[in-house]
């Protein structure tokens, strides 16, 4: 899912179907970024993030999620770079990394989306 939303823009050098591949691929591969889902089994990304920062990894973390809570949004902000709702995954994966990439934590709960596109006609 995340592979074809990132296009050509990255190289995806990894898929991992659980936690603890996904902790094992990323300290073998050492990536720029990993996109852990929240939920994943064996090994939930939260835990896969502490590991990862005990072993000192400088692999920049996005959090992947259908939970929209502040609470996990605040855990995921102690351990990572960013929070992206898998709704949101077409318009906030691509911000959440350049964010990640620029020192910042990105979060899809801070930027509100529209409920219906605007009805306003504009010539420009």
């Amino acid at each position: 899912m995340a592979k074809a939303v990132l296009g050509s823009a990255y190289r995806v050098v990894g898929v991992a179907a659980n936690g603890e591949e996904a902790l094992h691929s990323i300290l073998e591969l050492a990536p720029d970024f990993a996109i852990l889902d929240i939920s994943m089994p064996k090994m939930d990304g939260i835990t896969v993030a502490k590991q990862l920062r005990q072993a000192n990894s400088n692999t920049l973390l996005i959090f992947l999620t259908v939970i929209d809570t502040d609470d996990y949004m605040n855990a995921a902000r102690l351990v990572g770079h960013g929070y992206v709702l898998k709704r949101r995954l077409s318009t906030d994966l691509a911000r959440g990394l350049e964010a990640a990439r620029r020192g910042l934590f990105f979060s899809s709960l801070d930027f509100p989306q529209p409920a219906s596109p605007p009805s306003h006609k504009v010539i420009a």
